[in-house]
Formats: structure tokens, C-alpha cells, sequence
């Protein structure tokens, strides 16, 4: 076990590059005070709520950060395939990279570049249900128009069964041979396709461009890669 809680607040928090507690408490979205009472042992445990959010924040297992047992890292539960999938994981294949900007997977044959084991509790997590790898692809995500929504080297959970873009939300889409992930919206002319809160990447695609336009799944969440090598 890894010290006390208030310890492995602070550890995670100086790690992630935060220097004041009151800008940890703003990232998660508390008050200021809330932070310091965590950093000084006052607070004995978090409600799950704020465990989650602010292992998000701090890029660190939840369960490392409540109990300081097990690997500190979201995805150092992550590992390259074997031949049998542990207890507890699942099994995803990691295809081409995808771009908030040109992208390289191919519609027809994607590239499966490797699979990896991730915690069940861990998906769960990041996509809010239990969820199939033979329908939920992953796919590492190249450039920033997505941010802060979607950052620069996530790796999305695609459902390449769900292409349905009627009620809009966050989409895998191919144009000319490349991957996009991009927002797609529906509006009274029909559904654009659009960077997400980003002034310097206009709307890309307009309904009357619809038939240029492939949709190969929908993002259902987004993890952060904290590792060496690329997937």
C-alpha cells in the first residue's frame, strides 16, 4: 500500500503537473477548499463520484488512488495480447491511427496493428456499459481539433456496428480513404460534420458533401495512452 490518501492526492497531483490544489479542485470541478482538505488527511475516502473524476484528472488508477493498492497507472492494466485473455479483461484489436485531422485507416482493409487487455472495470469506466470487442474496435487518435473533448494520442472505443448518425454524437468518419473522428451534428439542412469547440477547424462537411462521406462506427469514450511505444 502506497501511503495515506492525502499522500497519493498529492503524488498524483504533482506528477500530473498541477502546483496548486486549487487548480486540481477546478479541474474537477469542487471548490477550492475541497482540495485542500483532501491534500491535508482531513477527508478519509472520496464519494465515487469524485474518485472518478478525479482519477480521470490525475490519469491514475481509481483503485490505486482510494486504496494505494495495485498499479498506480489507468493503463498499466493494458498489456499486449497472449494467448489467453486474463479474468477480468477484455480483448480489444488497435486499429490504424485515426486523425483529428488526415487520418490512415482504410475502409476496406483496416490495419489491425495489435491487441491488448484492458480491466473490465476499466472500460466501464471510460464507456459508461459492458461493452463486445467483436464490435468495439480501438483507434489512436493523430492531431487536436477534437480537444478538449478529445486530445492528441487518446485511443477511442469505436462501435464499427453503430453508424447511425441521426441523433449526432461522435463518429469515426471516412473521407477519401482517411480516418476523421469528428462531431457529427444534425441540423434543419441535414447532419454536418464538424471539429468539436475548435474556431481554427471550421465545419468540414456539409450536408450537400454527404455522399463523399463513409461512417465507420461511433466513439462510445476515450482513454489516454500513458506508454513508452505507440500503439
Amino acid at each position: 500500500m502506497t501511503g495515506t490518501l492525502a499522500e497519493r492526492i498529492k503524488e498524483a497531483r504533482e506528477a500530473a503537473g498541477i502546483s496548486e490544489p486549487a487548480e486540481l479542485a477546478r479541474r474537477v470541478g469542487v471548490k477550492a477548499a475541497s482540495a485542500y482538505q483532501w491534500e491535508s488527511g482531513s477527508t478519509k475516502s472520496l464519494k465515487d463520484t469524485t474518485l472518478i473524476e478525479l482519477s480521470d484528472v490525475l490519469d491514475v488508477s481509481p483503485r490505486w488512488l482510494a486504496t494505494g493498492v495495485g498499479p498506480r497507472g489507468p493503463l498499466e492494466h493494458l498489456g499486449i495480447s497472449r494467448s489467453e485473455t486474463p479474468e477480468g479483461y477484455l480483448r480489444f484489436q488497435v486499429m490504424g491511427a485515426g486523425g483529428a485531422g488526415p487520418g490512415v485507416l482504410n475502409s476496406e482493409e483496416p490495419e489491425v496493428l495489435q491487441e491488448v487487455d484492458i480491466a473490465e472495470w476499466q472500460v466501464r469506466q471510460k464507456v459508461g456499459r459492458a461493452v463486445s470487442p467483436d464490435r468495439v474496435k480501438l483507434l489512436t487518435v493523430r492531431g487536436h481539433s477534437m480537444t478538449p473533448r478529445i486530445k492528441h494520442g487518446d485511443v477511442v472505443f469505436v462501435d464499427i456496428e453503430d453508424r447511425d448518425p441521426m441523433d449526432g454524437g461522435i463518429f469515426v468518419v471516412l473521407l477519401h480513404g482517411h480516418a476523421l473522428v469528428k462531431r457529427i451534428e444534425i441540423r434543419r439542412d441535414g447532419f454536418h460534420v464538424v471539429s468539436l469547440a475548435d474556431p481554427d477547424h471550421p465545419d468540414i462537411y456539409r450536408p450537400d458533401q454527404a455522399s463523399d462521406i463513409c461512417i465507420a462506427g461511433r466513439v462510445l469514450g476515450a482513454i489516454q495512452m500513458k506508454r513508452d511505444e505507440e500503439l
